[in-house]
């Protein structure tokens, strides 16, 4: 941790360099470097890190730091390990995250940059859309810095940005979200059952039960939590749709985007964005075990029947 933001801050001092004097670019280096890793999203820059939009270097230390701190320490120490002991393969835990995270960030430049090209990025030269649709894809996966003015942002992105943010970073990073590999047994379950399969297996490995029903659970909760606190704000403010469901699952993921809507919310609604940024930090899952406390369960089977789904 404390290696890559050291070594986030010596690169992002030269982009800062532009802009302060020696010390204080210092200071903003060391600060944006921890921020970026950590996924918190703080700047000290009015406009966030904006005045790096056509920066390509700086761009790609930001996103390199948010990727690295969102992965999850358990698959940097499984790439560490393979590395440095030549293991033979990696953890499924590993190979899903990563798979997952991949897809996100791909799919999402790609649709960032068809929605966007003429929008908030037409002043740009084609790389610096690209990059810029690229850092879109990986700051709404937690991070919260904005290269562009994301309320100016087309529904169609906003909706991109959503699903992003919703599933978010992997578990044991630094950032928020139902996790990638949560997304990805929810969509392997799907499969599984597509193809008739009585188990759930990925890689030559099978994934427990207990596990999907894990999976299940979180996806089921966040979505209560999302419906719950948009409900609230549609019914309190008379604001566009796609930006309270922007708002919400920004705070639920604690990313820190914003459709430039949260000055203009009543107290109440900030406040049910206050508590869905701590349920979304605490994850969905702890917020139900907590509130339902420890019981006794008999190990008791009952007679199975059918029901009609779908």
């Amino acid at each position: 941790t404390f290696g890559a933001e050291i070594i986030g801050a010596v690169f992002l001092f030269f982009s800062f360099r532009q802009f302060y004097a020696a010390g204080e670019a210092v200071k903003m280096a060391v600060f944006h470097s921890v921020s970026a890793f950590c996924n918190a999203g703080f700047s000290l820059i009015d406009s966030s890190i904006s005045i790096f939009a056509e920066s390509p270097g700086a761009v790609i230390v930001f996103s390199t730091l948010i990727i690295l701190g969102g992965i999850g320490f358990v698959v940097l120490l499984d790439i560490f390990n393979k590395l440095t002991e030549k293991k033979k393969r990696f953890k499924l835990h590993t190979r899903l995250a990563i798979g997952v995270t991949a897809a996100l960030l791909l799919g999402g430049t790609l649709l960032f940059y068809v929605s966007e090209k003429n929008n908030t990025l037409k002043d740009m030269s084609s790389g610096n859309k690209w990059l810029n649709s690229f850092f879109l894809s990986v700051t709404s996966r937690t991070a919260g810095f904005n290269s562009v003015d994301t309320a100016l942002l087309k529904p169609f992105s906003k909706f991109t940005a959503i699903g992003l943010m919703f599933v978010g970073a992997s578990p044991g990073g630094t950032g928020g979200g139902v996790k990638t590999v949560t997304f990805a047994i929810i969509l392997l379950i799907a499969v599984s059952h597509i193809r008739r399969r009585s188990e759930l297996t990925v890689a030559g490995r099978t994934i427990p039960p207990f596990f999907e029903h894990r999976a299940v659970a979180i996806i089921v909760y966040a979505f209560i939590i999302i419906m719950a606190a948009g409900g609230i704000l549609l019914y309190a403010e008379n604001l566009p749709f796609e930006d309270i469901i922007f708002e919400v699952v920004s705070a639920f993921g604690t990313v820190g985007l914003s459709a430039g809507i949260t000055a203009k919310l009543s107290d109440a609604s900030k406040y049910t964005l206050i508590v869905v940024m701590f349920m979304g930090r605490l994850g969905p899952l702890t917020i139900a075990l907590a509130t339902m406390g420890h019981k006794q369960h008999l190990d008791i089977s009952y007679a199975s029947e059918r029901v009609l789904l779908g």
